[in-house]
Order: structure tokens, then C-alpha cells, then sequence
């Protein structure tokens, strides 16, 4: 290190030995310093190469000049024009591997395309409008434009805007319009339609996947396996898939209608009260999931030693140890039912990846969190209360729907149509997830069988090599065979580059424009002040903070912590079952993290930017969803202004709940 010497100026020593593992700067100055960057960068208009200092509290800006060396990222071809990551960031969160790309991509185009279709919009451009770039999918912004360039202009622009991003939420909509009246006619269409197909769609959807799972590896052709590949992806889950856009957006429109009806009544409490009116409906396949892995844990409380082993040892090594305890047979039986009806769920969103069935390390992981919560998690008592605080709060806003011949002839009314159909919308977003991965099983089972040929042949080096080649090249493959094991290695080394981005949010006319930069929240938040984010689940909680960034993180999170994370996906869900709160850098009241922090009755913060480097391990976070409010603030029992400021925002939060 470079210290300050009073008799020789700038003088070089060792670092000391117990200060070697730290960082030069904890995650709540590197967040400050990140916001005063992104501060000069947007005064000036273009990245900067700045200079600074810090004394104590104190900081400098020393200098600023242009970086005048950075090169501009070249984009295909295929991607001039405008197009936007903003709505896959959750969804995707991790570079997918290029054979799930290859088939996620052309379903999220048939998708879109679906969806303007049922909307009534037929001018459609003939590309297509999700393209893939840097190991992820892209929305074409253009394709949206041209699909609405008959509308008003007023209205067109907002329509862009929202179905660039379907989950972003927009509580500053302007007034109703005939288009968008016309909108909400065919969304209550296509609800109709959806209630009345969705099972039947499901039964054909899983009956192609048994047949498919029971194909024999052993006698059919590889072009044969290829086609049966195709054939659950494209003809067994698209049209499965297609409905997720409209289901979506069409839960945005009515939540946002069921605001309106009830703002009169109540107020500042309305986004609380919709939130909780939307929530908690039976049947919730996320939540019957977190049930059967509780009964699990309360199998494996029974045992002493399986208790133990579960506790002490890592999840990845705890089956091979349980597998050779006698007394472990009940709870071995009972995983073993459990992954038969849950065996497809994804440890990442991603073919490549092994799922539940092959490598039950996440469900022992959840197990030992329940064993850890004990009764307090009980998620069957937690649904058991949401359900009747839900039909309480419904029981309220019908009642004070009761105030003028308009509020009853007309409010009510309209409320008793729009309430029931949301509250099973977005139970059956949970069911669309958990149908959708459905194909992880006998896919990934068909394209190993094709990788260990093609090992035995020389063409590749792994059968884990298969996922680096499309799904056309595997084809290519089957007709042309020739060796891949150089363009395996090149597809290999771009997706290790590319699996955590950053990724430009925006590309436009073949260049990325915008880096994936989140701005930190400013210093004054450390000192116990609210930092404002969207409001995703409503009540409050308080606790330590515990930083998880990737599903590698998932067995450090412990009962009563809150879960600070970039973003959720199903993936994820079970960890809800533990966290006493939710904050994610991304994400709006449609988001997974938001809708399941609803069904577990748990405070969730969304959208609060940089906030996984503001905030540390340990770190006492208040979690106030009723305003969108994250405070920090300090626990050492004295007196301090963030300890007042922190009790202030509990009491008004308390105040919002009442």
C-alpha cells in the first residue's frame, strides 16, 4: 500500500496481514462512488475517466476528462434496429446456452406474434420480433411499433412502452381511449377463451411429454430423437407458451382496473389493498410445492440422524449419505414421491443444467432451511391466514362499494367480474412456469443420448458439448456428420464470457448503446434514511441482510434474514419460505418476486437499483412494502438518528397497514 509518510511523503509498505482479504473499499462506499460516477457521466454526456479521493467522510473529485478510447460493441446485422432486454431481465437473468436459445427464442417470437394477432393488430413485419445476442433474447422494438402504427399516436407510444415491458409498472396512465377500450374487450376475450382451453392444453401438452419421456434412446435414429425434441418444444409447449404475453399483460389491466374502482374508497391504501385482494388463492402450484417440501422436512424432524445429516452437510453430498442410513428410508421414499411430480423443476432456467430429478441438492437445501425456520414457516398455517385476511379485505371493499347508486350499480359490478379473473390469472402464472420446464427432463435425456454417439464418433469431445450447437446444427449434424469440437470450443468460451452479461438494456441500429448500469442509491441512505423502491408485497420486517446473487448463494440465506438479491425467478421460490423479507434491484408488482412474496405474505421491496452493493451481509434492513421503502439502520442500542429515523418509517408503516 502507498501511505502517507510525514518525513518522506509517499512511501510504499507492506499491507498488514489481517487487513490482506479486505476490500479497499466496502460495498456501501464502492455503491456511493458508482452513484457520483453515473452522476459526472450523465452531467457530461459521456463516459468519463475521473479522478478522486476520500478523507473520512469526505469525498473529492479530483478530475473528469472523456474517455476517448472506448470501441463501440458490433451487433449482427439482423439486429439493426431498436431492441430491448428490459422485459426477459428477469426471466432470464444468466446467458442461456445456445441449444436453449435456439428454442427459446422462436417461442418467444410465436409469442409475440400470438399475442398482436388475438389483439386484433394484423400488420405485422415478416422478421421476426425476438433475436438473440450475446447468449440472450432480445425484443424488437421496432416490431411492436409497426404491429401499433394504426393507433393514435397518445396512445401508441404508451402501448410501445408497455408492451416493450409488460411487467414494468405505470401508475401515470392516461385516461382511456377508444383503443384502449377495444384492448380491454379482446383481453377479456382472450380470458374467456384461456379459462375455458388452458386444462385441455395441458392435458395434450403432458400427454406429448410422456410419450416423448418414453421413447427408446436405444433403437431410434437420431434424426427420429430430433424431431421428438421439436416436437415438445415447439408444437407441445408453444402453444402452451403463447398465452403467457396476453396472460401477463391482461393481469397489468386489471389490477390497474381493480386500483381505479377502489382508489375512492381507499386511498393511499389501494395498491396495498390490491396487492392482498390479488393474493393467497388455492391451488397455487408454488405454494403446493413449498407444502410437499415441509411435509418432507417434518419427515426428516422425526429421525434424529437425518435431521443431523441434513443440517451438517452440504445438500450436494447429503443424498449419497442418507442413501446409506437405514434409518432414512421414510424420508428417502417420500423424496423420491416428491420429485416424481416435481422432478422437472430447474436449478437454472437453462437445458444444460440438471434439474430436481437428476440432482436433488436444491430440495435438501430447502429442507434444511425449513428444519432451521421450525413451525414459524409452516407455509399450509401461512396460506391458512392470508386466505382469510383476503377474504376479509374482499368483504371490506365490497362493503364500502356501497356509498352512492354509481359505487353499487356500476363499482361493484365491476369488481365482482374483474377480482375473480385476476386472482386466477396470476395463480395460473405459477402454472404456466411449472408446465413450461416440463420439457427439461426428456429433452436433455434425448440430447445427452445424442452427445455420448457423437462422443463415441469423434464429433465432439463431451456429450455435455451438444448444448453449445443449436438445435439446427444438432440436425446439420445428424445428416452431415462432421467433427464440432473447435466450434464447441469457441460457443464454450463465448458463453462462460457472456453467462453474467452485463448486457446492453438497449441496441439500436446494430450498436449497443446502453450498458446494463444500475446507479446506486446516494451515501445519506446509509444513514438510516428510506431508500425508495416500488412497493411489490405489502406489511413490514426487519432484519439482517443477506446477499444472494445467483442460486450458487441459496444455502447461505437463514431463517429471519431478508433476501437482497438482483432479481428472483421460480427458481428461487422455495428460499421465500425462510426470508423474512424481499428486496431485488429489479422488478415491478407483476414480477416473480413480487407475486410470490404476495402468496407467502412477506414484505417485498422491487426495483431499488445498486442496492446488492449498497447494502452487506448482516446489514439490519427494514423492509417496508406497504410504501416501496427500504431503511437501514443501526442496532448498537444507542441513540442514534437512524435509530429515530428508523422508528419513525416503522411507525407510519404501521399507520399504512392499519
Amino acid at each position: 500500500q502507498i501511505v502517507f509518510s510525514p518525513h518522506a511523503g509517499a512511501v510504499e509498505t507492506d499491507v498488514p496481514t489481517e487487513r490482506q482479504q479486505e476490500s479497499s473499499l466496502p460495498p456501501s462506499q464502492a455503491a456511493h462512488l458508482a452513484a457520483l460516477g453515473s452522476r459526472i457521466e450523465e452531467h457530461y454526456g459521456t463516459p468519463q475517466d475521473i479522478e478522486w479521493a476520500r478523507d473520512s467522510d469526505n469525498w473529492y473529485i479530483l478530475q473528469a476528462r472523456p474517455i476517448t478510447t472506448l470501441a463501440e460493441t458490433a451487433v449482427d446485422d439482423d439486429l439493426r434496429g431498436t431492441f430491448s432486454r428490459a422485459m426477459f431481465v428477469e426471466i432470464f437473468p444468466d446467458g442461456l446456452s445456445p441449444s436453449f436459445l435456439s428454442v427459446v427464442t422462436p417461442l418467444l417470437a410465436n409469442m409475440l406474434t400470438v399475442a398482436f394477432h388475438q389483439l386484433g393488430f394484423k400488420n405485422l413485419p415478416d422478421k421476426a420480433g425476438v433475436r438473440p445476442f450475446r447468449n440472450q433474447p432480445y425484443l424488437s422494438v421496432d416490431y411492436i411499433e409497426t404491429a401499433l402504427q394504426d393507433l393514435d399516436p397518445a396512445v401508441r407510444d404508451q402501448l410501445v412502452r408497455r408492451f416493450t415491458n409488460i411487467f414494468e409498472h405505470d401508475k401515470d396512465e392516461a385516461a382511456y381511449r377508444l383503443a384502449h377500450l377495444k384492448l380491454l374487450l379482446r383481453l377479456a376475450d382472450f380470458t374467456r377463451k384461456f379459462r375455458r382451453d388452458f386444462h385441455r392444453q395441458l392435458e395434450s401438452y403432458r400427454a406429448d411429454i410422456a410419450r416423448v419421456t418414453n421413447v427408446s434412446l436405444d433403437t431410434a435414429s437420431e434424426a427420429d430423437l430430433l424431431q421428438h425434441v421439436r416436437h415438445i418444444c415447439f408444437e407441445g409447449a408453444g402453444p402452451l407458451l403463447n398465452n403467457d404475453f396476453l396472460l401477463i399483460a391482461t393481469i397489468g389491466v386489471y389490477t390497474r382496473l381493480i386500483a381505479r374502482l377502489l382508489q375512492p374508497v381507499f386511498g393511499e391504501r389501494t395498491d396495498e389493498v390490491v396487492s392482498n385482494l390479488v393474493s393467497a388463492v388455492s391451488g397455487n402450484i408454488v405454494m403446493e410445492t413449498n407444502m410437499m417440501i415441509w411435509d418432507l422436512a417434518r419427515t426428516a424432524e422425526q429421525e434424529p440422524r437425518v435431521k443431523q445429516i441434513l443440517l451438517e452437510t452440504p445438500p450436494h453430498e447429503a443424498l449419497a449419505r442418507l442413501e446409506q442410513l437405514p434409518a432414512a428410508d421414510s424420508f428417502l421414499a417420500q423424496l423420491r414421491q416428491l420429485l416424481s411430480i416435481c422432478g422437472h423443476r430447474e436449478q437454472r432456467f437453462d437445458i444444460c443444467f440438471p434439474t430436481w430429478g437428476e440432482d436433488p441438492a436444491p430440495v435438501l437445501a430447502f429442507v434444511r432451511g425449513y428444519l432451521e425456520a421450525g413451525e414459524t414457516a409452516d407455509p399450509r398455517r401461512r396460506e391458512a391466514e392470508l386466505v382469510q385476511q383476503r377474504r376479509d379485505l374482499t368483504a371490506e371493499a365490497y362493503g364500502r362499494l356501497n356509498r352512492t347508486a354509481a359505487d353499487r350499480l356500476v363499482r361493484r359490478s365491476l369488481l365482482r367480474f374483474l377480482l375473480p379473473q385476476a386472482q386466477w390469472l396470476v395463480r395460473e402464472r405459477d402454472t404456466m412456469h411449472f408446465e413450461w420446464t416440463r420439457i427439461f427432463p426428456p429433452v436433455r435425456r434425448i440430447q445427452l443420448e445424442l452427445g455420448r454417439r457423437w462422443q463415441r464418433r469423434g464429433l465432439l469431445e463431451h456429450p455435455g458439448d451438444i448444448f453449445f450447437l443449436s438445435l439446427s446444427e444438432q440436425e446439420d449434424l445428424t445428416r452431415s456428420p462432421q467433427a464440432y469440437q473447435d466450434r464447441v470450443r469457441e460457443r464454450r468460451a463465448a458463453y462462460e464470457a457472456n453467462l453474467a452479461g452485463p448486457w446492453p438494456v438497449t441496441i439500436k441500429d446494430g450498436r449497443a448503446i446502453a450498458a446494463e448500469q444500475i446507479p446506486a442509491p446516494a451515501l445519506p441512505a446509509l444513514d438510516g434514511d428510506a431508500i425508495p423502491g416500488v412497493a411489490g408485497s405489502p406489511g413490514y420486517a426487519e432484519g439482517p441482510a443477506r446477499i444472494i446473487q445467483s442460486p450458487a448463494d441459496f444455502h447461505l440465506l437463514r431463517p429471519g434474514e431478508i433476501l437482497v438479491a438482483p432479481m428472483t425467478n421460480p427458481v428461487w421460490t422455495p428460499l421465500f419460505a425462510i426470508a423474512r423479507g424481499i428486496i431485488t434491484e429489479v422488478g415491478g408488482i407483476l414480477s416473480h418476486g413480487a407475486i410470490v412474496a404476495r402468496e407467502y405474505g412477506i414484505p417485498a421491496v422491487m426495483s431499488v437499483p445498486g442496492v446488492t452493493g449498497l447494502l452487506a451481509d448482516g446489514d439490519f434492513v427494514a423492509v417496508d412494502g406497504n410504501r416501496g421503502l427500504v431503511i437501514r439502520h443501526q442496532t448498537n442500542g444507542q441513540d442514534s438518528s437512524a435509530h429515530k429515523i428508523a422508528e419513525s418509517h416503522r411507525e407510519l408503516a404501521h399507520q399504512s397497514t392499519l
